[in-house]
Parts: C-alpha cells; structure tokens; sequence
C-alpha cells in the first residue's frame, strides 16, 4: 500500500460563482477548465486543470468562510510577472518572507480562498 500523489483540491465559493470562478481562474491565472462528469453538474461550480493536480471550485452549502491558514499553493515561473499581472487585475496581495529557498506571496480569489504562489529562487 502507498499514497500515489495529490488528485485533487476542491475549494468553496458561494452559489453562481461560476462566471467569478472563470474570469479568475481561467480568465486571470490561466487554468483550464476541464468538464465535470455529467453526474456532478448539477451541483454547479467548475473544475480546472493544472499539470499536477486538479481544482474543483464548488458551490458551499452554508456561510462558512475559507480559515486564515488554509491555503493552495502553486509554484510558478516569473514570480514578479505573476504579481504584477494580479495587480493590474485587481486581486488582493498579501506580501510574504521568502522561506526555505521559495519566492512567495499570497493572493485571494474572489471567493476569499487563499492562494500562495511560489517560485524556487536562483
């Protein structure tokens, strides 16, 4: 028995996010959108791709917001280019130390999920 690797993250967003889930994900950071199996779409949300692992964004079923700490972490190229290019965007930053031999900083979706992006340093 042993663990294969990470399938998937799913991360909450209110009902009808899925024009916000678009614009951001697919629209800002660049993600494909992948169908979801026709047994699960009536349940709403999106679901992208990324080289490694997939991100399901679904519909919450009460008020609970995303925790302070809880977070997905994508490593990146160009860590600069990406933080200017959600400035522009107008996504909320939140600077951050680099740690361990990572560039880093954190992001928030529309939804107020939180994003760390990394970039191992030369």
């Amino acid at each position: 028995m042993k663990v294969l690797g990470a399938h998937h993250v799913q991360l909450s967003a209110p009902p009808g996010c899925e024009p916000d889930a678009r614009a951001f994900y697919v629209g800002v950071l660049g993600l494909e959108e992948i169908a979801k199996p026709r047994e699960l779409r009536h349940q709403g949300g999106i679901w992208l791709r990324t080289p490694q692992l997939d991100i399901h964004i679904s519909p919450r079923v009460d008020d609970t917001l995303p925790g302070p700490h809880r977070h997905l972490a994508l490593r990146v190229v160009d860590i600069e280019a990406w933080r200017i290019k959600l400035q522009i965007a107008g996504v909320r930053i939140e600077a951050a130390e680099d740690v361990a031999g990572w560039a880093r900083f954190f992001c928030f979706d529309p939804f107020s999920n939180k994003l760390e992006l990394l970039e191992v340093l030369a």
